[in-house]
């Protein structure tokens, strides 16, 4: 856990400013210390709103498990601290504990689920 401590890296996100954008290059996950952050898709044209996250909500993590670019954008719809993990540290975590894997996966399956109104 201290290999964690040390590759964590703390970023100041500015209001309206993008952590990552759609399509981006996945190299890390963020947890989120304080503050709001939209998570949006561009499909057909048009900008969705898929959700607003705060403390302690992880978010960027499924790009890293999928190896594929950023399925949807990050933005900062408050100032936000974050804790920036790694892919390799993230990869890591999730092969040594199989409990934090298991929440993630069910994480995960919540997320992909259709919301119902």
């Amino acid at each position: 856990m201290s290999s964690l401590v040390i590759a964590v890296e703390l970023k100041t996100i500015k209001k309206g400013k993008y952590v990552f954008k759609q399509g981006d290059e996945s190299n890390s996950c963020f947890i989120i210390k304080s503050g709001e952050i939209a998570i949006e898709r561009t499909q057909d044209e048009k900008e969705q709103l898929l959700a607003v996250l705060k403390s302690p909500d992880i978010f960027g993590e499924i790009a890293l498990i999928m190896s594929a670019p950023r399925n949807a954008s990050a933005l900062a719809i408050t100032d936000a601290k974050l804790l920036a993990i790694p892919k390799d540290v993230f990869m890591d975590i999730m092969k040594e504990n199989r409990t934090t894997s298991e929440e993630l996966n069910i994480l995960m399956i919540e997320r992909a689920r259709p919301k119902r109104n």
